[in-house]
């Protein structure tokens, strides 16, 4: 923040924020009691150093989101990613079937009392999620 900026009066800050220059100007020359060609120098300034702090601002958010865009996976990445996200849970199901079929006390877990749906419905639901995925990243794809 400059000099200038910081001894302004709100008021006046306020009337530049609403795009009131000449009111700018004559709210500084009442609080300071400064001539016409001051405050009218001040008040340019202040807007210059507003006005480079925006463009700043604007060109930072700007390389962000162009950043953003260019750390963004490639589809193989994605798709071998969302693999093995499910390699990884049907892992995890064939280790808890083992367990349950270790605390069975060596019952056939596919025996018919066993509900059918179990089992494979949950893995049909995680093949859904990496159609969903993949044609998600598809359509990404095409779209770019």
């Amino acid at each position: 923040m400059s000099r200038e900026s910081s001894s302004m009066a709100p008021n006046v800050i306020e009337a530049l924020r609403r795009g009131n220059r000449i009111e700018a100007i004559k709210l500084l020359r009442g609080v300071s009691g400064k001539d016409l060609a001051h405050c009218k120098e001040q008040i340019d300034a202040y807007m210059k150093v507003q006005a480079s702090a925006l463009k700043a601002r604007r060109q930072d958010s700007t390389r962000s989101a162009a950043s953003a865009s260019n750390e963004m996976p490639s589809i193989d990445d994605a798709m071998g990613n969302a693999v093995g996200l499910l390699r990884g849970a049907l892992g995890e199901l064939r280790d808890s079937r083992a367990q349950a079929e270790r605390e069975s006390h060596g019952r056939d877990l596919s025996a018919p009392d066993r509900k059918p749906n179990d089992m494979h419905g949950f893995i049909n639901f995680l093949w859904w999620v990496l159609a969903l995925i993949l044609a998600g990243y598809a359509v990404r794809y095409l779209m770019s």
